[in-house]
């Protein structure tokens, strides 16, 4: 294994443990080390993340390297990336307290990502765009949500259309509880659906797992109605099938 591998296998880890600190150390060192320009913009990439995690107050480190990112992945033609460095360029724009421009990014990066036609990579645009605007424009927020929904439908993304679903009833239930309260049984009912037909158990159970925050939200929801059987039956459900 060369040097640079090496340090990138302990700067991954560590990134993935958290070391945040440990693994900026060994990704700044590659830098200096490399000269395929790929590798040098996902690391800007993770260096981008790592600053963006420790000095969320002080963005100009995390977009400095997030620019990086974003000007070697434009030189080299790779649109889907643009598209990702646009979205962290925002996230890290919206932290800062700068939404104006961040909603700007993300504008850009939804309208990159219809232009080469990669929806999945306009899933995430669109939801990244209704979160930030959902405090003070529901209608937009509402229509981009519903739009990831109709698109997610037709791509077969389960994991985006749910967390559409999540973004509405979120929205919803700041006016109407009981009406945000159908929404999310209906959803975990479809939900419930789904997994019926899937024939391995692990399967089902993993599944079941990674949408739990349906059933948080409908048995959190159900307590603020006052119907706390209703909570401990949400419970249940969830239970019986990741048992």
């Amino acid at each position: 294994m060369s040097e640079v591998e090496d340090l990138l296998k302990t700067a991954d880890k560590n990134f993935e443990k958290e070391k945040y600190v440990d693994s900026l150390r060994d990704y700044l060192a590659v830098i200096d080390k490399v000269e395929d320009e790929d590798l040098k913009a996902e690391v800007y990439y993770k260096i981008s993340q790592i600053y963006h995690y420790l000095q969320k107050d002080e963005p100009q480190n995390a977009l400095k390297y997030a620019q990086m990112s974003l000007d070697t992945h434009t030189k080299l033609g790779e649109n889907d990336l643009v598209v990702l460095d646009l979205i962290n360029i925002a996230s890290i724009l919206m932290d800062s307290g700068d939404k104006k421009e961040a909603i700007e990014k993300l504008d850009a990066a939804i309208q990159k990502a219809k232009d080469i036609g990669d929806d999945e990579i306009l899933l995430i645009a669109l939801s990244s765009k209704a979160g930030i605007v959902a405090q003070e424009n529901r209608e937009e927020a509402l229509k981009l949500y519903e739009e990831v929904m109709r698109k997610s439908q037709e791509i077969g993304d389960i994991d985006d259309y749910f967390d559409a679903v999540q973004g509405i009833v979120n929205i919803v239930r700041e006016e109407d509880e009981h009406k945000a309260f159908e929404m999310i049984m209906k959803a975990i009912e479809n939900l419930e659906d789904y997994i019926a037909g899937i024939k391995n158990k692990k399967e089902r159970k993993d599944l079941a797992d990674s949408f739990s925050y349906l059933y948080d939200t409908a048995s959190d929801i159900a307590m603020s109605i006052g119907d706390v059987d209703q909570a401990m039956e949400i419970a249940k459900r969830l239970q019986k099938i990741t048992s």
